[in-house]
């Protein structure tokens, strides 16, 4: 029933249908729009943001600004996935692998010495003393509590143990592997400080304050622009180090001793027969020479000391090929890998002893 407006002003008419008798439809379309908005979902697109992960990754710079295209799951869907990671929460709470309930790939480590820790944990021999395994096995738990500096100590004592001579080669590798890690980095250790910059320093005043070599200063600092540290800036620098490389002809082998401590061994390979002569010489100056096969190579230039006439020139090179390490080659001189080189490179101030024994 309705109004309308008649003759004789709004009259009432009894003819026309009441409006509430079509509410029925609505209980039918609106169940079949929810249906439709579960099946087929919201629809697909670009999401408007960016990489916006909170954590910067290793290595110190932020991931790059990057549209990410993701589809928008329909209802059903994104219940379902709740569902499913639930389950797999509890899976992997009951020891199974949690791998299954990361997006991306697993957080790369930043632990240096803890990559290489499956491959060095495989040679150990089974009849080391139980005593030595349970040190390694410490060694371990430091490294993932960060503290490599204690990790090395219990190292050192494992290395010079004569119940764990069988591992020797092993956890010399690992101390090499923790130093490296260690002098390298913005942390402490012994032998290291941290030098406030003041009004009138300069990288290269630096190097002859603390006898660094320049290199050194700006690799650890990760200082691409000398000329721009400011005062007040906190610099890691050695403390007047004393390195010494000795060299022993008989086994290819160089041990680099730190404040006569053992730092780290190298396989090297040694050039012609009496090319190389035993004998105490100094560190005198070192460059990048253009390699006989292309691209360049590190080179350490030795002086005698000593009883060897001054007429002998040795010098320290980076291997043309690694496959030289460990026997005599053609190569002159003391032939070092490419990272072995550089490393020496980097730490060996000028004046540095280097000792070869037959």
């Amino acid at each position: 029933m309705g109004f309308q407006r008649g003759n004789y002003g709004v009259e009432y008419e009894r003819s026309q249908k009441s409006s509430t008798g079509k509410l029925w439809l609505l209980s039918i379309i609106i169940p079949l729009i929810v249906l439709a908005l579960v099946l087929r979902g919201c629809g697909s697109g670009k999401s408007g943001g960016v990489y916006d992960g909170g954590d910067t990754p290793a290595g110190g710079q932020a991931a790059p600004e990057v549209a990410v295209e993701r589809e928008r799951p329909s209802i059903a869907v994104h219940f379902l996935q709740a569902w499913r990671g639930k389950f797999k929460g509890k899976s992997a709470s009951d020891g199974e692998s949690a791998a299954d309930n990361q997006d991306g790939p697993p957080a790369a480590s930043v632990n240096p010495g803890s990559q290489t820790r499956a491959a060095n944990q495989l040679k150990v021999d089974k009849n080391i003393p139980a005593a030595a395994v349970k040190l390694w096995k410490r060694v371990d738990e430091l490294e993932d509590e960060g503290d490599l500096v204690s990790a090395r100590m219990i190292l050192q004592k494992l290395r010079l143990s004569p119940d764990a001579a069988a591992m020797r080669p092993l956890v010399e590798k690992r101390i090499g592997e923790i130093n490296m890690a260690l002098i390298f980095s913005a942390s402490p250790m012994p032998g290291k400080l941290s030098h406030t910059i003041v009004s009138g320093d300069l990288v290269s005043k630096l190097t002859r304050k603390y006898n660094n070599t320049e290199e050194y200063i700006l690799r650890t600092n990760r200082i691409t622009h000398p000329e721009r540290i400011q005062i007040g800036q906190k610099l890691w620098v050695l403390d007047n180090p004393s390195f010494e490389l000795m060299i022993d002809k008989s086994d290819f082998k160089a041990v680099l001793l730190f404040n006569r401590g053992f730092f780290k061994a190298y396989t090297v390979g040694l050039g012609d027969a009496g090319s190389v002569a035993a004998g105490a010489y100094e560190l005198r100056g070192r460059g990048i020479v253009a390699g006989a096969r292309g691209g360049e190579v590190y080179r350490l230039w030795l002086k005698p000391a000593g009883n060897i006439p001054e007429t002998v020139s040795l010098s320290l090179n980076g291997a043309e090929s690694e496959s030289h390490l460990g026997m005599a080659s053609q190569e002159s001189g003391v032939v070092f890998s490419k990272a072995g080189i550089e490393e020496l490179y980097v730490l060996l101030p000028a004046g540095s002893v280097v000792t070869i024994v037959e």
